[in-house]
C-alpha cells in the first residue's frame, strides 16, 4: 500500500499559503466542492465520538440571512450580548449596530 502522508514540506507549504478571505464573490459554491469539503472535513480527527458532530450545509443567501437572523435572536433571548463588554473606540459601525442589539 502506497503511503499517501503528506510529508514536512508539504505541510509547511500548506500553512504558509494559506489565507483567509475576507470578502466574497457574490455566486454560488458548486455542489462538487461542498462534497469535497465535507469529505475532507470527515476525515479530521475531532476528539469527540463522529456521531457527535453535525454539519450544517445552508444552500443559498435567502437561508443563510434567515438562519443569521434566527441565530441573532436567540442569542439575544439567550442574553449573550448582554455578557459582552464593547468599547467603542475603533469599532466598525458593523460592530456598533450590534451593540445596539443589547439595548433592544
Amino acid at each position: 500500500m502506497e503511503d499517501t502522508r503528506a510529508g514536512y514540506e508539504e505541510l509547511m507549504a500548506l500553512m504558509l499559503a494559506r489565507r483567509s478571505i475576507r470578502e466574497f464573490d457574490d455566486r454560488d459554491v458548486e455542489q462538487e466542492k461542498i462534497d469535497r469539503i465535507l469529505t475532507a472535513a470527515s476525515t479530521a480527527p475531532m476528539g469527540i465520538p463522529p456521531s457527535d458532530v453535525e454539519v450544517l450545509v445552508i444552500d443559498g443567501k435567502d437561508k443563510v440571512r434567515e438562519f443569521a437572523d434566527d441565530m441573532l435572536e436567540l442569542m439575544k433571548r439567550n442574553g449573550y450580548f448582554q455578557s459582552l463588554h464593547f468599547s467603542y473606540c475603533g469599532l466598525s459601525s458593523r460592530w456598533k449596530s450590534m451593540k445596539s442589539l443589547t439595548n433592544s
